[in-house]
């Protein structure tokens, strides 16, 4: 079967779209361009510094084409400049329709979930955080609606129990380029089956705010779990305790075995959510339905410190809010 050399633009910006930029700098498809964001201050010195998609690019001596604002005419009139036969966007701004129809193939979108499941810019974080035991990822035909277009191509991982959204991550940017070189493959060779989404099981997965991150003990301490799980390392699981925010670093649920072995039972009856029990050493967190046991975190502008040698010069008491 021959298949067609492509003429291909590829759009992202962050760390986790470098392995499938990778998969086109290493394909014989020709790499017109890349269009990333525009340089930012970045670290701790501010200094001004390209995306990592940018600097690849230029490391490769690909065209980049800087855009903030995909409403761009120039942005517009430089792509059909181009002429291009598809374009790959990974982790990047929301197109519209009229760059969307720019190539003679269509815009593909590598996505990090099984779509129609996690439409938005944070699906890891929201599978995580809704106790998924398998996600993937889904390459689709974008169209004017968000993480809507059909299928082209999917792949499953699961997700264990311990782990967040920063492994998940790491995972995932590694297998959305293995199912790049599979899409490149179908669209060179014109054999492939478009699968429509079911947009009645859609669920979404907005943006994640420092809100979002806050330990939410009304929740039962597996839901708390999975939430400190879902916004670890990006934005940072936190918890406020008498005003003063504190970044969580290592949780863990307490069983039934482990709080019958201690002999607190009692101790524990008429806590509320959010109440601190600390005993033998442990900090407890009352949630729910059982509760959390705080294992590491850190106050503010201190660095983080275990609880265990916390608990052995300090108290704190009361509840976290």
């Amino acid at each position: 079967m021959t298949k067609k050399l492509m003429k291909i633009v590829f759009m992202g910006s962050p760390e986790f779209a470098l392995p499938s930029l990778q998969v086109l700098i290493d394909s014989s498809h020709e790499l017109l361009a890349v269009v990333s964001g525009t340089d930012k201050r970045r670290g701790r010195g501010k200094e001004l510094s390209p995306t990592p998609v940018k600097a690849m690019a230029i490391q490769h001596g690909i065209p980049v084409i800087e855009a903030d604002s995909m409403k761009d005419k120039n942005l517009e009139k430089k792509l059909l400049e181009l002429n291009p036969d598809l374009f790959v966007v990974v982790a990047f701004k929301i197109l519209p329709q009229k760059l969307i129809d720019i190539p003679k193939i269509g815009s593909i979108n590598v996505h990090a979930s099984l779509l129609p499941r996690y439409r938005g810019a944070a699906p890891i974080h929201w599978a995580i955080a809704k106790g998924e035991t398998f996600t993937g990822n889904s390459i689709f035909f974008l169209d004017k609606q968000v993480d809507t277009g059909s299928i082209l191509c999917t792949n499953i991982t699961e997700i264990s129990p311990h782990e967040t959204t920063g492994d998940v991550y790491q995972r995932l940017k590694l297998m959305g380029a293995d199912l790049l070189k599979e899409a490149l493959g179908l669209l060179s060779s014109g054999t492939y089956t478009l699968v429509p989404q079911d947009h009645s099981l859609a669920t979404p997965a907005p943006k994640v705010q420092k809100e979002d991150a806050r330990l939410n003990f009304s929740m039962s301490a597996t839901q708390v779990y999975n939430q400190f799980r879902s916004m670890t390392p990006t934005p940072g699981p936190w918890v406020e305790w008498e005003d003063i925010p504190l970044k969580v670093h290592s949780i863990s649920v307490a069983g039934d075995d482990q709080l019958n072995s201690s002999g607190i039972n009692d101790q524990l009856i008429n806590r509320r959510v959010g109440d601190l029990l600390i005993h033998d050493g442990r900090l407890l967190v009352k949630c729910s339905d059982g509760f959390i046991e705080m294992h590491e975190f850190q106050f503010p502008s201190k660095n983080r410190v275990l609880v265990a040698d916390f608990l052995k010069s300090h108290s704190i008491s009361g509840s976290f809010n």
